[in-house]
């Protein structure tokens, strides 16, 4: 059985988990009394195939590890089963991890619900072409040509963008074409 602690203090443990990405997700109802709270440190982050998680800290009755758990409170429907759950790092020891990753993102997660900057973040994630044109922004995401510029700039958009290479480049014409950069290696 899962069990998350801080030194010797219990902070969640739960016959039933999921396992995503080799995290364990606790049930939230698994969290002792008073073990958490929101973090006012740790800002959300966005994962293109699970959303918007927002960060809680651990508190025991000797110490605060600022941000060392997360929630997704509205998951991407491939990600539900980690509704109305929690995950642990930073400082908190997990003990009795089943083998394995578990749930990972797919290879072609479908877009969904996601609107804006999520739907363009998703486009960079999971284009499998090279060059994506206003056109494809608009029948692949239903991103409109001129709300492109400023989602653009959203910087989860940007995360996403500088880890898989894409830049935005623009025609004598202002028409906005995102180009990923081809790894020399794979030609």
């Amino acid at each position: 059985m899962p069990i998350a602690k801080v030194n010797e203090t219990v902070i969640a443990e739960s016959d039933t988990y999921e396992l995503v990405e080799g995290n364990v997700y606790f049930p939230i109802s698994s969290v002792s009394a008073g073990a958490i709270r929101k973090s006012q440190e740790q800002s959300p982050t966005y994962c293109h195939w699970k959303g918007t998680a927002e960060y809680f800290d651990v508190v025991t009755d000797d110490q605060v590890l600022p941000g060392a758990c997360w929630v997704y409170p509205t998951p991407y429907e491939e990600a539900s089963s980690i509704a109305d759950h929690v995950a642990f790092w930073r400082g908190v020891n997990v003990t009795g991890v089943p083998e394995g990753k578990g749930l990972v993102a797919s290879a072609d997660a479908p877009l969904g619900s996601r609107k804006g900057w999520e739907a363009l973040a998703w486009l960079i994630c999971y284009s499998k072409h090279d060059l994506i044109t206003a056109d494809d922004m608009k029948r692949e995401a239903g991103i409109e040509r001129d709300e492109f510029s400023g989602l653009w700039q959203h910087e989860f958009v940007q995360f996403y963008a500088n880890r898989r290479n894409w830049t935005l480049e623009y025609d004598k014409n202002e028409n906005v074409t995102l180009v990923r950069a081809v790894d020399p290696g794979k030609n």
